[in-house]
């Protein structure tokens, strides 16, 4: 859904922004980015702020910015 931003959203409308899939990996020391790359990185930590699903709101929100 297209929506005009308040003036205080300048990116992205703040219904958007509650409906994006915040991972929270910062608070998990044992997280899933950690685990994919272990064995094939050496990694002290890793993280990711979103959860990437196909055809989700994180997907497209990609595809807007290219």
């Amino acid at each position: 859904m297209k929506q005009i931003l308040n003036y205080n959203a300048d990116t992205i409308c703040i219904d958007c922004r509650h409906d994006l899939p915040v991972t929270n990996f910062h608070f998990d020391d044992n997280n899933a980015v950690k685990k994919v790359l272990y064995g094939h990185a050496k990694v002290e930590n890793g993280t990711a702020l979103f959860r990437f699903e196909k055809k989700g709101l994180t997907q497209q929100l990609i595809h807007r910015l290219k």
